[in-house]
């Protein structure tokens, strides 16, 4: 027996038609595929945030001088408020500040003050420091309108203070540490100085 595809030819006035009725064949079937499926990656977890140097200017400040209370530390021109003794940070969402994701941080408020005329200062966490630093522009910080600050997009281990020619200024934020414990150590260095000053940020016992 031969295959049921069956042609017919009609002869109609000395032309020739041909006829082709349907095959009863099925068409081939495709053969399926041996390659393994296609296995998505997915993206590496979340790391600690390595955001680049951060400067804030004149513009990113608010008009204000530090008071007399605890934990005043004032090194090479820069005043910090709360930064001294013993630090105890807190997680950013209870403060209403939104922190990069990764690891869990903490959060210590630390404003800091320039006097008027003061040339620039630069902050530098040490590579040893397991913490950042986190101010942000005072439009940030006090136009957040009830949503939570995003700290995020300034968080840095450099960050330059410009300060203002003609009114004493201050940055707010603070600081950001692995460790609810926090004890940071710092280089604080003002523009054209030749050095710097390291400064341990927390108790005597960090």
């Amino acid at each position: 027996m031969g295959t049921s595809n069956a042609c017919h030819a009609v002869v109609i006035g000395g032309l020739v038609t041909v006829l082709i009725a349907a095959c009863t064949s099925s068409p081939p079937q495709p053969r399926p595929s041996t390659a393994p499926p296609t296995v998505a990656s997915s993206p590496p977890p979340s790391s600690r945030p390595a955001g680049g140097p951060v400067e804030l200017s004149c513009a990113d400040s608010i008009s204000a001088s530090p008071g007399d209370g605890p934990g005043i530390l004032s090194v090479n021109g820069l005043t910090l408020e709360g930064a001294s003794g013993d630090l105890r940070g807190a997680a950013p969402a209870s403060v209403g500040l939104r922190a990069p994701a990764g690891p869990r941080l903490y959060f210590v408020k630390s404003p800091a003050y320039l006097n008027a005329t003061t040339a620039p200062i630069t902050v530098e966490l040490t590579a040893s420091s397991k913490g950042y630093l986190a101010w942000v522009p005072a439009r940030i910080w006090t136009g957040s309108g009830g949503s939570p600050i995003d700290l995020r997009p300034w968080v840095t281990s450099r960050l330059t203070f410009d300060g203002c020619p003609d009114r004493d200024t201050s940055y707010l934020g603070g600081l950001l540490a692995s460790n609810p414990h926090v004890c940071l150590t710092v280089h604080v260095r003002r523009a054209g100085a030749a050095t710097s000053e390291a400064t341990r940020l927390g108790g005597a016992g960090c």
